[in-house]
């Protein structure tokens, strides 16, 4: 039986009345010291996410399951700052990696 890769991403949701819908996916692929580091550097609140209208969720698939590692909640500004991020980090670490 062949082992499946584990792969993250992060997916963004917006908060519509009283739930959140997705918005936005990013893929960050499967290096898990990358990817949580690269997390933890996001701007917003890792405590009171509720309160914000924008959610931040680290996410790992493995074998078609998914567990959410850790989340945020952010403002818009946040969120602007926080895409820069994971788009300029995952594009180096996916292009500039040996």
């Amino acid at each position: 039986m062949a082992m499946t890769e584990e792969k993250y991403f992060i997916r963004v949701s917006m908060k519509v009345q009283s739930a959140f819908i997705e918005i936005a996916r990013f893929s960050l692929g499967a290096n898990e010291i990358y990817v949580i580091d690269l997390f933890h550097e996001l701007e917003g609140d890792f405590v009171d996410v509720a309160h914000y209208p924008l959610r931040i969720e680290l996410i790992k698939e493995h074998a078609m399951r998914y567990t959410m590692i850790a989340c945020l909640g952010c403002s818009l500004t946040e969120f602007l700052n926080n895409s820069k991020k994971i788009i300029k980090e995952t594009f180096r670490i996916m292009n500039l990696s040996v």
